[in-house]
């Protein structure tokens, strides 16, 4: 564009003094241009073709990103066998006593399969959540009900035992969830509460879709989507042990120090320097070692056993 202006000046019918003149201020104003665009192009510098999210896929698909859980850990969601077995081991291994001739309710019940194994011992066995869910039959039986009427929940009440598992963690209202299952306890019943916490390995369940570890830390909400995975709604818990103490003390529940189930996390996380850089932004944290992230990542469950006396 500047050569084409200084030919049009030569070619002109202006004296050599006047087109001397324009053809300075042009060449002034180029050289001005081009010390305006080396100046942006310093400020400015052309960004690494491959973004963090690229980078952080091709290392998902590796071999070096460790599981979130053993493969025969997951259950089949489309086997009832599958559901049926986890169920009876979430009631065998939590509920730490006999439920002969008491009764049971499963606040945030799912499917209902934990409340039919405890029907099979239990006076009466109440599963109760928020909508219709599975095969089984709901709103239908004296002794085994499913429901999501919690007037219905309160007319077969109290209960000497309540399973409350995996709910608080994907409950918009916690305090609620603690507050109704209190309102219909026994007085020398017990809560078996169970929370998953966001900071777990497998927090947020996105091991149903890709098995790593913590990809729930590392990934976006968004880049979580482009990966097929949408974890739902879920309480972002980073500080698993305060923030449950909190949800109790808030209703009045007492506080005691949980039972634990942990697992070592592995040297990947902090080793990869990008993936321990997205953890630490996760926590809102700069230093790995002096902030500890591994002690919250590594509390996969918090077991709570609660009595009002």
């Amino acid at each position: 564009m500047t050569i084409e202006k200084i030919n049009e000046i030569l070619s002109s019918n202006l004296s050599e003094e006047e087109k001397l003149e324009k053809i300075k201020k042009i060449s002034t104003e180029s050289a001005s241009d081009s010390v305006e665009s080396a100046v942006e192009s310093e400020a400015d510098p052309v960004e690494d073709s491959e973004s963090d999210f690229e980078k952080l896929k091709k290392i998902l698909d590796s071999d070096q990103w460790p599981e979130a859980v053993l493969e025969f850990q997951i259950a089949d969601d489309t086997s009832e066998e599958d559901k049926t077995d986890r169920a009876e081991g979430i009631v065998d291994i939590l509920i730490e006593e006999s439920l002969e001739n008491k009764k049971f309710l499963d606040f945030g019940c799912g499917e209902g399969h934990a409340a039919k194994y405890a029907s099979e011992d239990s006076a009466i066995s109440v599963g109760y959540d928020i909508e219709k869910q599975g095969s089984l039959e709901w709103e239908n039986d004296e002794k085994f009900l499913l429901t999501t009427d919690f007037e219905k929940v309160k007319a077969k009440g109290p209960f000497d035992v309540i399973l409350i598992y995996d709910v608080v963690d994907h409950s918009e209202n916690p305090a609620e969830v603690l507050n109704k299952a209190k309102s219909v306890l026994a007085n020398n019943g017990t809560i078996y509460l169970r929370c998953h916490p966001w900071s777990s390995r497998h927090g947020g369940h996105a091991y149903r879709k890709i098995n790593k570890a913590f990809i729930h830390l590392v990934f976006s909400e968004e880049e979580l989507k482009n990966l097929g995975i949408d974890n739902g709604h879920n309480n972002k818990v980073l500080f698993p042990i305060a923030t449950y103490a909190r949800y109790l003390k808030e209703v009045g529940l007492p506080v005691k120090h949980p039972d634990i189930e942990e697992q070592e996390v592995e040297p990947f996380f902090k080793n990869n320097e990008l993936v321990r850089k997205r953890i630490l932004q996760a926590f809102n944290r700069d230093n790995w070692e002096a902030d500890c992230p591994s002690f919250q990542m590594g509390q996969c469950f918090l077991d709570y056993v609660i009595k009002l006396q």
